[in-house]
């Protein structure tokens, strides 16, 4: 009887080994899938940026549309952009996607970015909230 429990305990213990090395197998075949996967991606890289904000000005953005919350001007290199800001602490702000560009030196050499806002309340409540630095993902249209 020992010998018939002692089997049935090495059997199971055989079964639990076969299943581990399976899961380990899955786990190693699905790191590689996922290796894969993202080597095909660029770099993403993490830019310290000044925020600012702009209000109506009755004209239409450089892609033609009217001005609308979630649009932003940076530079022409940019432009169909979309811009994923972080305040200074990580702390995640937004998606803008770039549909203007604008005459100041930071937006022409991509040191800042200009959000733009329904309202010049909107504009000073939203720097208030998250600064006026922050940092910015690119992604690429």
């Amino acid at each position: 009887m020992e010998i018939i429990l002692i089997l049935q305990l090495l059997f199971s213990l055989c079964k639990d080994v076969d299943t581990y090395i399976e899961d380990k197998q899955i786990e190693i075949e699905q790191a590689q899938e996922i290796e894969n996967v993202v080597s095909e991606f660029e770099p993403i890289e993490l830019q310290k940026i000044r925020i600012t904000c702009y209000i109506p000005t009755g004209n239409r953005t450089a892609s033609g549309d009217i001005p609308y919350e979630g649009g932003c001007a940076s530079n022409w290199a940019h432009m169909g952009d979309t811009a994923i800001l972080f305040d200074e602490d990580m702390n995640y702000i937004g998606e803008f996607i770039v549909n203007d560009v604008g005459g100041a030196k930071s937006l022409k050499n991509g040191t800042s970015i200009d959000l733009f806002k329904s309202d010049l309340q909107s504009a000073k409540n939203f720097i208030k909230e998250h600064g006026d630095y922050g940092y910015i993902i690119w992604l690429k249209k």
